[in-house]
Formats: structure tokens, sequence, C-alpha cells
């Protein structure tokens, strides 16, 4: 639907809302990274300004602009370096207010996209909040995150929830193959590390440089977990210096160490000949022979542990220490 792979509940949703003219003043979509929010957000601004009867069509002049990033009335906030702070700046915010306020220029509506608004400093989270409280007519305001709790819970309330689930490993390969022309080795090996998230994979069929830094931090792992205390400790202090300039790119490197995990877990639960190889990663096999059940869940759940301390603001050195010792270790 809307030429998306997947969400078909949160299209269906947003379609009907079109449709009978019922659509919501701001939205808070939410789903793991890579996912296909922005995806989904541009084409509600797209479904919303298509000149087209049967709308998205994706061709008119009105498509054609908000798929280059170059209409008027379809404005893209994103987190950037402000202050060694990667924030959505209060600067960035106030120009879409003062735009909101007048009516769309060329199209029937404008549509705001937040993209990361849990990146959203405190000044520009205020001032997108007195907005939201008295929303213009033809303005939809979609709020984008991977995290519904890191959004001021004020902006939260003034805001309709949809979530985007992953995708599963068959579906991204099916994608990449039909719609992308990736070759099927390519495509499988995609789909395996996606973690259900489409718009990785996509960007992964024709940028090698993705694939590699996730390769990267798959060998970082394998690494610690046969690394002495010493290398644990260093590259604890690696990830909060880096936590503490960009912490969504230590989240992700989380939700890698935990697809991981599971990966494994799976892989000891049930055996190769009930589960197909093509679900789990290449390491998981090998995790599975030297890890007990036990010691899988624990890593798994001191990964959760951990992700609830860096939530609530605890020192990320101590949390990001106290994880690299609590994972199982192999020699």
């Amino acid at each position: 639907m809307w030429s998306i792979s997947g969400h078909v509940d949160t299209l269906n949703i947003l379609n009907r809302a079109r449709e009978t003219g019922r659509l919501a003043s701001a939205y808070l979509l939410c789903g793991p990274a890579h996912i296909g929010k922005r995806a989904v957000a541009l084409a509600l601004a797209k479904a919303l300004n298509c000149l087209s009867a049967s709308a998205p069509c994706g061709r008119c002049d009105q498509c054609s602009r908000i798929e280059a990033g170059s209409h008027p009335d379809v404005r893209v906030l994103e987190i950037s370096e402000v202050d060694n702070r990667r924030v959505i700046s209060i600067e960035d915010v106030r120009d879409v207010l003062r735009q909101v306020l007048i009516k769309p220029f060329q199209g029937q509506w404008r549509v705001i996209i937040v993209d990361g608004a849990d990146g959203l400093s405190d000044e520009a989270a205020n001032a997108l909040l007195k907005t939201l409280e008295e929303p213009p007519p033809q303005v939809v305001f979609m709020l984008l995150t991977t995290n519904t709790t890191r959004v001021l819970n004020t902006i939260r309330s003034r805001c309709q929830h949809l979530f985007l689930h992953p995708l599963s490993s068959e579906s991204i390969y099916q994608v990449l193959v039909d719609d992308w022309g990736a070759d099927e080795e390519k495509a499988r090996k995609l789909s395996l590390l996606a973690q259900g998230g489409i718009g990785w994979a996509i960007r992964c069929v024709n940028d090698k440089s993705e694939l590699d830094k996730r390769l990267r931090r798959i060998e970082e792992l394998l690494f610690i977990s046969q690394g002495s205390l010493e290398e644990r400790f260093a590259y604890a202090g690696d990830l909060a210096s880096v936590f503490l300039k960009d912490p969504s790119s230590i989240r992700e490197v989380l939700d890698l160490w935990m697809f991981m995990w599971r990966d494994a877990l799976l892989a000891k639960v049930w055996p190769p000949e009930t589960t197909r190889p093509s679900d789990r990663m290449d390491h998981a096999e090998g995790w599975a022979e030297r890890y007990t059940v036990v010691e899988l869940i624990a890593a798994i759940r001191s990964l959760e542990w951990v992700r609830g301390l860096l939530e609530a603001n605890v020192n990320p050195r101590l949390a990001l220490e106290g994880l690299v010792l609590a994972l199982p270790r192999t020699s």
C-alpha cells in the first residue's frame, strides 16, 4: 500500500483518516531505527497533496517534489550537531513554526516531519508544544521516534500514537530481490543483518559502507566476548564517549547486540532441523554451543537493564562498564 513494504495496519489508519477528513493534527510514529518511519510520513504527505484521484500516485508534480525534498509545504527536521550535542535546535523549530502559520503555498496541506523527536532540545520541545496545543488548520505534524518515553510527556499527550513493527527477514529478502534488483546471496545476507529494518537493507544495496559498519559492530561483540577485563573496560569507555555526543548510535549498538544474543538463544532452544538457517545470523550456532541457556538469557537481561539505566540518565560509563562485565565470556 502506498508503495511501502509492510506496515499495512498503520497505513490503513492514515488512509482512512485522510479519506474521512478525520486526520489528527499530530502523529507520534514509533518503531526501531531504519524501519520506515520517514517513508510512511512522506507517503502521507504525498497522499495529502497528490493531484491524482488515486493518491498517492508518485508521478505528479506534487509527489515528485516531495520525493525530491523540494516541496515548500513539506519540511523535514533532523538531528544535527549543536554545541557538541546532537539535537534538533530551537532555531530550526522556530523557522518551521513561522511557516505553519501561513496557508500552504503550493499544495493542500503542510506536513512537518520531525525525524528524531526524542532529540528535540528542551527549548525546541517547548516551542513545538505551544503550536501542538493550538494547531493551525491544514497542517499535520509527524513526529518520529524509536522510543516514545524519550519524547516530552506533554508532547506525547497531544499526538495520536502509531507503532511500526520490524519486518520478517523473508519479507525484506523479497523486497530487495523483487524491487531493488539485489542478487539472492546479497539479499539474504542483508535480510539477516537488517533486524527488521527495511530502510537499512535498501540503503545497503548501493552503499557498502553501511554494511561494513554493521559488520564491524558484530566483530566488536565477538571480540569482546573473548576479551580480557582490561579490553572490556576500554571498550566500555569508548562507547560511553560516543554516547555523550550521539546517544542514538550507541542505542543502535545495544539493539544489534540484543538481536545477536536473541539469535543465539533461538539456536540453542530450537535445533537446526526445526529452525530455518535463514532465520539466524552466522554466529548463532557457535554461541549456542559455547553458552548455556542461563548465560544467554542473562546476557539479554543485562542489555535490557543497561538500556533502562541509560534512559534514566545514569552515568553512561558506569552503565556500560557494568554491561561488558555482565556479558558471558568465552575463551
